[in-house]
């Protein structure tokens, strides 16, 4: 098979020869020829500028012999000697039941538990992260759950043993949370070895209460809402260094989602990560509204214009300036 990209400016053509990595010049004909080639209306045999070509080695079969990644030869390297990212799943316990986590008890997996990760076990996998990171100046370390936070003490014992035991290394911590125990002692520890915080929050309080609820049924929007607003009192740089997570689902309301993090004080000044929910949960097919479509598409056409310099930045929203990477 003869692996090919056919290219048409205002004045010429060429064809791209992906075995050879060669543009050729071509005439209208053979460009014609080529693309009736790539939509199977001919064969190879009743192509007739092909046996030109192939005489000086161009448009030949491609024969695929083996597949390799560039970077498969360093793969035993880098885990050796330059591994920068160290997950901890501190606890598999939550004190929220949100209605959607893949955790509920609602899909075909596993339900929150009560595993708690062992001092052993956590100070085993901050070695190993050192010993194999011997190359690189910085690494990372970031604490998840369940709901990490209910482990503060060995976040707390984890965080010590690295400045005792490493104290040249540069260490950045990561953690996500659902903001409910961010508070007092916790909130003071994470600010003071600057951790980035990202946040559960699924925008204002009816869509947020709509899906994130403690154990015993009720909303933990306002928990999360007046710690970040004690917080932010006494530590004004505070929402710089968090993010929020938020996910949709079919019966939020986007727009009202999208104006909240767009205009209200408390959270206005963070970054915001957008998810939606997969297109198959436990309960069958998500179907997005129209309405729901419409503005979201309208909301990336506003990100497309601002990237390529055709609107100044203040347009766009948050929701999708903070997923910027994805598109």
């Amino acid at each position: 098979m003869i692996v090919y990209k056919l290219i048409k400016t205002p004045k010429n053509y060429f064809v791209y020869d992906r075995n050879i990595n060669k543009i050729l010049n071509i005439s209208k004909e053979e460009y014609q020829e080529l693309d009736r080639l790539s939509k199977k209306e001919i064969t190879e045999k009743e192509v007739s500028c092909l046996k030109k070509y192939r005489k000086y080695g161009y448009l030949k079969d491609s024969v695929v012999e083996k597949i390799i990644h560039p970077e498969t030869r360093y793969i035993k390297h880098h885990l050796e000697h330059r591994v920068q990212f160290l997950i901890l799943q501190v606890t598999q316990s939550c004190n929220l039941r949100c209605d959607y986590c893949t955790y509920s008890g609602s899909y075909n997996n596993r339900v929150h538990t009560g595993k708690n990760m062992s001092w052993e076990l956590a100070k085993k996998s901050i070695d190993y992260l050192y010993t194999h990171s011997n190359e690189i100046e910085k690494v990372r370390i970031s604490f998840y759950g369940g709901e990490p936070l209910l482990r503060f003490d060995l976040i707390k014992k984890c965080v010590e043993y690295v400045k005792e035991t490493y104290p040249d290394r540069i260490t950045n911590y990561g953690i996500t949370t659902n903001g409910t125990l961010l508070s007092g002692e916790i909130a003071e520890f994470l600010i003071n070895n600057h951790f980035s915080i990202t946040i559960s929050l699924d925008g204002s309080k009816k869509e947020h209460d709509a899906n994130r609820k403690f154990v015993n049924g009720e909303g933990s929007f306002d928990t999360i809402i007046n710690n970040i607003k004690e917080i932010s009192k006494y530590n004004k740089d505070f929402i710089n260094n968090i993010r929020f997570n938020t996910v949709l689902n079919p019966k939020s309301d986007y727009g009202a989602v999208r104006n909240y993090f767009d205009s209200e004080d408390v959270v206005c000044d963070a970054v915001v990560g957008l998810s939606l929910m997969e297109e198959i949960n436990h309960k069958g097919d998500i179907s997005f509204s129209r309405e729901f479509i419409n503005i979201r598409r309208y909301d990336y056409f506003l990100l497309l214009m601002a990237m390529v310099k055709k609107l100044k930045k203040r347009s766009n929203t948050k929701v999708y300036v903070g997923n910027k990477s994805k598109y």
